[in-house]
């Protein structure tokens, strides 16, 4: 990709090339506390805390 579409541009296309069934963005200046972070996100989503988009 030669040009800068933006992050949501970006996301958007990401998501809809992934193929795997969970997709995370972190930004940049997102910190990561606990070395049980993918647990934690996972467990969230089963139990429909998280928003998602499908």
């Amino acid at each position: 990709m030669s040009e800068n579409l933006g992050r949501s541009k970006i996301r958007n296309w990401l998501g809809k090339a992934a193929y795997f069934e969970y997709i995370l963005f972190l930004d940049g200046d997102s910190t990561i506390k606990s070395k049980d972070f993918i647990k934690i996100i996972l467990l969230h989503y089963q139990q429909k805390r998280l928003y998602t988009e499908v």
